[in-house]
């Protein structure tokens, strides 16, 4: 197993754990091999995101407030945001199921996904499924 707990946070103008000291903005690095998307909170009405992890899951979710959870279990992983604005979501571990055939809180806030990474994903039943603010995904831009 290869996670990664409190890795690659960004150097100034943020400050050790991450946090941009001009907006109070946190804006981790891309962490290699993580499977990472965006949400934005100001597009939904609630605030929490509640993730579909099945498989093989021994992971941490980076959820991109500077805040993480280590996923050792096939299960809905939950987090709310304490601000309405974007977030970068990234799962570092393996994971081979991200989804289960239906949408789930949070998945309309769902904006880009940037890459699956190396965490091994084989199955996305329905993974974004109700992702009707989505418009990039994995370097295809959709209309």
């Amino acid at each position: 197993m290869r996670r990664r707990l409190g890795t690659g946070y960004m150097n100034t103008p943020f400050d050790k754990i991450g946090q941009n000291v001009f907006s109070g903005m946190y804006n981790p690095e891309n962490i290699t091999g993580a499977f990472i998307f965006n949400v934005d909170m100001s597009l939904v009405s609630t605030n929490t995101v509640e993730l579909p992890l099945g498989g093989t899951v021994d992971c941490v979710i980076h959820w991109g407030d500077g805040t993480q959870t280590v996923a050792e279990s096939a299960g809905d992983y939950s987090h709310t945001y304490a601000f309405d604005r974007p977030y970068k979501i990234q799962i570092d571990g393996d994971l081979t199921t991200f989804g289960d055939g239906a949408a789930w809180t949070g998945s309309d806030a769902v904006t880009a996904v940037s890459t699956f990474g190396t965490t091994g994903i084989t199955a996305l039943p329905g993974a974004f499924y109700g992702a009707e603010n989505l418009t990039r995904f994995h370097h295809l831009y959709l209309v």
